[in-house]
């Protein structure tokens, strides 16, 4: 059923990608956004995961692109055990910058009521605590997880995942325990900013799909940004964009806008705290990015 995930980091341009992606004929991403089925719903069982994925079209690959399954320590064996042929993208951010990008979302849409230096203080504490693990990895870490993710005010919840999402290399490790290297590729958000053609190139060929051209954009498209006309370009050169519905055609449309939606920059002095708490963390994911095939 599925052939490709789109693993995470939150707030690294996932969205962005899954809509890029989608904008192929030959890619389809489920009914839902984000299913969530691995780390939210997997009690439901697997006929909550082919009801999101019941329209696919038969000539079609498909991908479940939920960027919250990287950090949940329980999700790379159940992706193992039902699609270990899947293939896996994995979106990387600056972690401060990623960190920063998430309270704000968190706390524009009031989940999250405290202030950063708060958060900062609480993650860095909550890392001291637990060091190489995290509280996910307790035997009621699901649980937690849930209750984090669906509360209305995560001052309820004593967990926060700002910090440890950015702990990229012990994630990548935790999936390696399961896929061989060759079945994951990292991709860079910057590059997917700077880039995106080259970036949407990348995963085709990562996915085994030929890559549509993606044209230049005229002047009379700049109110969406160049990803999103590039986009609309590959719409328009197949005739998608009188094959997709309206619904979808919007989420691809806000989910190009998000990338240039962002904070103001991130206060100094909390910077340099994160930045300083990161150091051997970058280190880490440096050294394995030098094994990961190109």
């Amino acid at each position: 059923m599925l052939d490709f995930f789109v693993l995470g980091a939150p707030k690294a341009g996932t969205t962005t990608l899954a809509a890029l992606l989608s904008s192929s004929p030959q890619v389809y991403t489920g009914l839902l956004k984000e299913p969530q089925f691995f780390d939210l719903h997997y009690h439901q069982g697997l006929d909550y995961l082919q009801r999101q994925f019941s329209g696919r079209p038969s000539d079609s690959v498909c991908g479940d692109c939920s960027p919250q399954y990287l950090h949940c320590p329980w999700v790379p064996g159940r992706i193992k055990k039902h699609f270990p042929r899947a293939r896996l993208l994995v979106l990387v951010r600056d972690p401060v910058g990623r960190f920063y990008s998430n309270w704000w979302m968190k706390h524009a849409n009031g989940t999250e009521k405290r202030s950063f230096e708060e958060c900062v203080d609480f993650c860095l504490s909550q890392h001291q605590k637990f060091g190489a693990s995290t509280p996910l990895a307790l035997a009621d870490g699901e649980e937690l997880w849930r209750r984090y993710f669906l509360s209305p005010d995560t001052r309820e919840v004593n967990y926060l995942p700002y910090f440890e999402i950015g702990l990229y290399a012990r994630h990548l490790e935790s999936f390696f325990l399961h896929f061989p290297r060759e079945q994951l590729k990292v991709l860079s958000f910057r590059t997917l900013v700077s880039e995106p053609e080259e970036t949407y190139r990348e995963c085709c060929d990562f996915l085994g799909l030929p890559s549509l051209p993606l044209e230049n954009e005229s002047s009379e498209n700049q109110a969406l940004g160049p990803l999103a006309v590039k986009v609309r370009r590959v719409a328009e050169l197949t005739g998608l964009n009188k094959l997709v519905p309206q619904s979808l055609q919007d989420r691809i449309r806000a989910g190009l806008r998000r990338v240039g939606d962002e904070p103001p920059s991130v206060p100094v002095k909390q910077a340099e705290r994160l930045r300083a708490a990161y150091d051997d963390a970058s280190r880490e994911f440096e050294r394995l990015m030098v094994f990961l095939p190109e």
